[in-house]
């Protein structure tokens, strides 16, 4: 792919776009479900649990789409013994546009109690009209810090429990004072980034049930301390991060990239995609490379217009065109859609402005892609009748 393509992509790619606790207990299904279990020091527990909206099945009501359904957390202790069952009813409105994006819409639940203490284990039983629509199994297993937003007097959660999103949007961490030293080292593959004389938040036992945040007290001592790293997610990708301070106390958090393009979850496959974009001994460098998957995010910065920040939307937005491709322009005679003339072309240029397409006889049909931002347009041609158009011109 010559220089000038490179740069139109660029370009199009551009345009297109909590608690003061003695214990924080974590954990996360595969499943699509998050949780917070946060145990206080005065035996109280807070529990948030998050999942998306596409769990449910929703009946139109005029211009809202309605689900009735119920959630109950089963809580069990080491042999497996029943504790305690907590569970609520809820109605959950959607609006047209959140109903449309309802896999990245979360549903969320907050729960509270005083007699956990002893819970090694949580069953989640997702239920909706007598139903069981999903029945989940958690080890509840320990953490030293919190995941969220830091924001005056308040410290927001996030949705994904014990895991950093890897997203646009910035995240902060707190680590628990009575585990870590101020003094760390963070790293993840090649990358090694060291602080010291962490900043200290105290936090308070005041819960904001709305938005699942914590009150952040900045005036007095409290044993409930916290180191802060701000926008912690910002330094680095996705995968496993080590944190280690000075007594050689270590804890690993994993960077979570939620709704990742399918095309992004084989690194294989991601990489013969390059082939557009990279020639081909940036990617024979990159295959041989000791951390494949460390060094294909790195490769891709000289697309990325924030150098600075870890995640990158022209890498996102890329391998969206690439599933878009998969999904919309496979043919009988080509599996792969992102393969095909057409599907190459989204991938660099994206959604045409117009599109146009003419039948002719003998079953030969022509269908033109015009991009304004560019000021070109390409012709792609199918003489089967079968949907294998070829680019002709461009």
């Amino acid at each position: 792919m010559n220089y000038f393509i490179k740069i139109f992509f660029s370009i199009i790619l551009y345009c297109t776009f909590v608690f003061p606790q003695s214990k924080n207990l974590t954990n996360i299904s595969n499943k699509g479900f998050f949780l917070n279990f946060l145990f206080f020091n005065d035996s109280t527990t807070y529990i948030t649990v998050h999942f998306p909206a596409n769990y449910l099945i929703f009946n139109k009501v005029a211009d809202t789409y309605i689900a009735n359904y119920s959630l109950e957390l089963i809580f069990q202790n080491f042999k497996k013994e029943q504790i305690l069952s907590l569970s609520k009813e809820n109605v959950l409105h959607l609006e047209n546009e959140n109903y449309q994006t309802r896999n990245d819409f979360f549903v969320n639940l907050f729960f509270n109690s005083y007699n956990l203490k002893n819970a090694q284990f949580c069953k989640i039983i997702l239920s909706q009209n007598n139903s069981s629509l999903s029945e989940i199994d958690y080890k509840i297993t320990p953490s030293k810090f919190l995941v969220g937003k830091l924001s005056d007097s308040l410290f927001i959660l996030s949705n994904l429990g014990n895991l950093i999103p890897f997203s646009a949007n910035s995240y902060d961490l707190l680590l628990d004072a009575t585990f870590f030293s101020d003094s760390l080292t963070l790293q993840q593959g090649n990358k090694l980034i060291t602080f010291n004389n962490l900043p200290i938040i105290y936090l308070y036992n005041q819960i904001n049930e709305k938005n699942k945040s914590l009150i952040i007290q900045t005036n007095q001592q409290s044993n409930n301390r916290y180191y802060l790293i701000k926008n912690f997610n910002q330094l680095f990708f996705e995968g496993v991060v080590n944190i280690k301070d000075q007594k050689n106390n270590s804890t690993n958090i994993n960077v979570f990239w939620y709704n990742k393009p399918l095309s992004l979850k084989n690194i294989s496959f991601a990489i013969e995609k390059l082939s557009l974009l990279f020639n081909k001994d940036d990617i024979d460098k990159l295959i041989k490379s000791d951390s494949i998957k460390y060094s294909f995010f790195q490769a891709w910065k000289k697309y990325d217009n924030d150098t600075n920040t870890s995640f990158n939307p022209m890498l996102e937005e890329f391998y969206r065109r690439v599933d878009f491709s998969i999904k919309n322009f496979s043919t009988l005679s080509v599996k792969d859609g992102s393969e095909t003339d057409m599907g190459k072309i989204y991938i660099l240029y994206g959604p045409p402005t117009n599109k146009e397409r003419i039948l002719l006889t003998n079953k030969k049909t022509i269908e033109i892609w015009k991009y304004n931002n560019i000021k070109k347009s390409f012709t792609f041609e199918d003489n089967s009748g079968l949907g294998n158009f070829k680019l002709v011109t461009k």
